[in-house]
């Protein structure tokens, strides 16, 4: 007992020797400087802003350091876009005026001015200023057409890109609108062949001047119809993922929609990426999703997407 009793004298004694040793170390404050914005005009940020893709972003911004500082950087999501460097002289204080343009992607952008020594040693930033950019082109998803059905003739069948709205035959005779067609969609029987083999034409979209009119069309009585040419293509670049801006659909299109073009095209399947050009004059892209089966009955659909420029 006595021996256990000396063991924890013992132990007390070295915590309190170990005790006084230690050092307080107070905790180290990293953000030691501070920033003023300024909004000399209307596109200067002094906060969280909405902006469409490649707008005009203006900074005009005062640091104020209790150290010196050797350059100050403006910051995009962490990744340095800008970068001045402080001029001997006053190196506590630090003014300037930044003319940015704004990301041509959707999204969400922080912006920040940090601060560095010599030594490259984080003196501070500036609170975020967060930018979103909003896409400058509509996306519709969950889209769907039918084939042509020969008898209601209810399927919907015809579409508008732009208000992504569907129409069947009987809707477009009854209130008159075929001149909101864009595109429509069926399933063609004829032949062609591949690999030495013969098989249907299949899945098939196509604008109101396809001509002459395919057999499966022919069901319905399209001679009064508006005839809008909308100009179609399929292409394989850019990627559907990285359609991210009205610019992109603009410029795919502009290159790709040229020439003598095919007023349908036909053995779709899914994954394939149209691009297109309205009779109103909108660029976008479709991509084909799924169909539900490979036959001309009235079941038949296909399903799909599409992005055009607002």
């Amino acid at each position: 007992m006595k021996k256990n009793y000396i063991y924890i004298l013992v132990g007390l004694s070295l915590v309190t020797l170990l005790s006084a040793c230690l050092k307080k170390i107070e905790k180290f404050n990293s953000n030691t400087i501070s920033v003023d914005f300024a909004k000399p005009g209307p596109n200067f940020l002094i906060s969280d802003a909405t902006v469409n893709p490649k707008d005009s972003i203006q900074f005009s911004y005062t640091v104020n350091s209790p150290t010196a500082m050797s350059y100050v950087t403006i910051t995009k999501n962490d990744a340095e876009i800008v970068r001045d460097s402080v001029k001997t002289g006053d190196m506590k204080t630090f003014s300037a005026v930044k003319k940015l343009v704004a990301d041509s992607a959707a999204g969400v952008y922080t912006y920040k001015v940090v601060a560095r020594n010599s030594a490259g040693v984080y003196l501070g930033s500036s609170m975020p200023i967060v930018v979103t950019v909003t896409p400058d082109f509509n996306y519709y998803t969950n889209l769907r057409l039918y084939v042509p059905d020969s008898t209601a003739k209810k399927n919907v069948t015809y579409f508008n890109l732009s208000s992504h709205t569907g129409f069947s035959y009987s809707d477009v005779v009854s209130k008159g609108s075929s001149n909101q067609i864009d595109i429509g969609y069926y399933y063609d029987t004829d032949s062609i062949v591949v690999s030495n083999k013969k098989q249907a034409k299949g899945h098939t979209i196509y604008n109101m001047q396809v001509s002459p009119v395919p057999n499966n069309l022919a069901i319905y009585d399209i001679s009064t119809f508006t005839k809008n040419l909308t100009l179609m293509k399929i292409g394989t670049s850019p990627t559907w993922a990285n359609i991210t801006s009205a610019g992109i659909l603009r410029a795919t299109g502009k290159s790709l929609l040229k020439g003598t073009l095919p007023n349908s095209i036909g053995s779709l399947t899914a994954g394939n990426v149209i691009f297109f050009k309205t009779a109103a004059g909108k660029y976008g892209a479709l991509l084909v999703t799924y169909f539900s089966q490979a036959t001309a009955g009235p079941g038949t659909y296909m399903n799909f997407e599409v992005k055009i420029e607002k």
